[in-house]
């Protein structure tokens, strides 16, 4: 009998770590991990020049983030930084208190939408067998009251509906304009439905498009001319500055410079400032920081909010990020006050 009930145990183990219990790691995430490794510098070479961000490919290969396990995943050393739950939570529960509505949009890795395009090995995975504890956080999180707009799911759609209309850049870091326009028409829907909303003045905005070729930060990293620059269809709002006075303020990390401010962000005038605007009626006020959008862009909102009055006019942040954030930061998750107390 006691044999009977070991290799019953047995079978269940075995059972358990196939699907993704304890610290098993599946193909792709070994495959992530491995490549993240042994990269030279920040690029990871997919295929058909595709590139993808060595960090990134980090984070997909840590499995749980949160919790006791924040102490291994997360690149920050800081013990009381490690783990993102708490620091948003925290903020989503500050700016409840001040009547301000949150969604948080993190940005989801290059390759949890695009497997395929990172090894052939890949072609057949789905989003959900690559970002399964990117869900189980945002579960969390919505069960803390935190409004999170995953934009996996909305991803993997339009991915299938337009296959040839990429949502992310294949030489970049960050997402292409198309994914900025869907995503401004998704927050969109959301304001609509917020009681505020109607109350506020709308404008109507003219818009062009243009098809540009770009030179990634990926790109110019790997410094290899063999691979193709690309050819990006952009939609242009001209002529819109952040609004210090508007009820809505989009805070994050470079997901909302890109295609807005230039030089290295690689347009001017089409980011997702610009979409969003265009899809509301509403120009929002922008704080963007380059680097981590963890914590660094909370400091920069703690110092505006100083201002007296100013966090009066505010009745919605959207705060944008990449998910790599979750574990890649290096100065992790602090909990930062929203005004001074």
């Amino acid at each position: 009998m006691n044999k009977i009930i070991l290799l019953v145990s047995f079978l269940l183990l075995q059972l358990g770590m196939s699907n993704g219990f304890a610290t098993q790691k599946n193909s792709f995430q070994k495959y992530c991990e491995e490549q993240s490794q042994k990269a030279p510098g920040i690029v990871v070479k997919g295929i058909d020049g595709w590139l993808f961000s060595s960090a990134e490919l980090r984070h997909l290969s840590v499995g749980p983030f949160t919790g006791k396990a924040a102490v291994a995943a997360a690149k920050c050393r800081k013990k009381d930084r490690q783990d993102p739950l708490p620091a948003i939570v925290d903020f989503n529960n500050q700016l409840k208190q001040l009547n301000i509505e949150l969604i948080v949009i993190p940005v989801p890795p290059k390759a949890v939408i695009y497997p395929e395009k990172l090894a052939e090995q890949f072609a057949s995975l789905k989003a959900k067998d690559v970002d399964n504890e990117l869900s189980k956080f945002y579960a969390m999180l919505k069960a803390k009251g935190v409004n999170v707009l995953d934009l996996t799911p909305l991803f993997e759609q339009y991915k299938l509906a337009q296959p040839e209309d990429l949502l992310y850049c294949k030489t970049d870091t960050h997402w292409s304009a198309t994914a900025c326009k869907l995503v401004a028409q998704e927050l969109a829907k959301q304001l609509k439905t917020m009681p505020w909303y109607k109350n506020i003045k709308k404008q109507k905005f003219s818009a062009i498009e243009k098809t540009v070729v770009i030179a990634g930060d990926l790109w110019r990293a790997l410094q290899d001319n063999n691979i193709a620059k690309e050819r990006l269809k952009l939609r242009y709002i001209s002529n819109l500055n952040s609004d210090k006075q508007s009820p809505i303020l989009l805070m994050g990390d470079s997901h909302t410079l890109i295609f807005h401010s230039g030089d290295d962000m690689l347009a001017k005038d089409a980011g997702l400032f610009e979409q969003l605007s265009f899809e509301s009626g509403i120009v929002p006020e922008l704080l963007s920081v380059r680097g981590s959008g963890a914590t660094t862009v909370r400091i920069s909102l703690y110092r505006k909010a100083r201002k007296q009055g100013y966090l009066s006019r505010k009745k919605l942040i959207i705060w944008c990020f990449t998910a790599r954030d979750f574990t890649e930061a290096s100065s992790g998750w602090r909990k930062i006050p929203v005004k001074k107390k």
